[in-house]
């Protein structure tokens, strides 16, 4: 367990349930039902993390690595990250992040991409701030809206 301040970073564990989808739905317009998060984490379960302040779930990160055929490389995909809006701007997202990012380095990910929605300004600039760059847009990847796609390479990689 790794800790920050009052926050402290976890493996999820299947118990954590509950607070994570009340997170998700508090956080997305579309959020990830009981069994998408539960596939997440059955396919890698080292690449789901929480934080906790005081035994309370704030916030919850989901990666795992891929080996992009055509690029025979190894790469980390950021499939969600959350911070309950009531704990926003207290450096949890940048913990998580940084607690992930570390992880999928010593899985020899070259890269960390995600999609995040066109219109969430906020996540952008958090993700260009932590090093990101906007490599394109997925149309229509989410109802109704398109996906900015953002890419950092990892130090000593690719």
């Amino acid at each position: 367990m790794k800790e920050s301040g009052d926050f402290s970073i976890r493996p999820f564990d299947p118990s954590d349930l509950n607070y994570i989808c009340g997170i998700e739905q508090r956080s997305f317009p579309n959020p990830w039902s009981k069994f998408e998060l539960t596939l997440s984490y059955l396919r890698n379960p080292r690449g789901f993390k929480v934080v906790e302040k005081k035994q309370k779930i704030v916030g919850y990160v989901i990666a795992e690595v891929v080996t992009q055929r055509n690029k025979k490389r190894r790469e980390g995909h950021l499939l969600n990250l959350a911070v309950d809006p009531e704990f926003r701007r207290r450096g949890v997202g940048t913990m998580m992040l940084e607690e992930i990012t570390e992880h999928l380095q010593q899985e020899n990910a070259a890269a960390i991409w995600l999609e995040t929605r066109a219109s969430n300004s906020a996540a952008i600039n958090f993700y260009l701030k932590m090093g990101f760059q906007e490599k394109g847009r997925r149309r229509h990847y989410y109802p109704n809206e398109d996906a900015v796609v953002m890419v950092k390479t990892l130090k000593g990689k690719g």
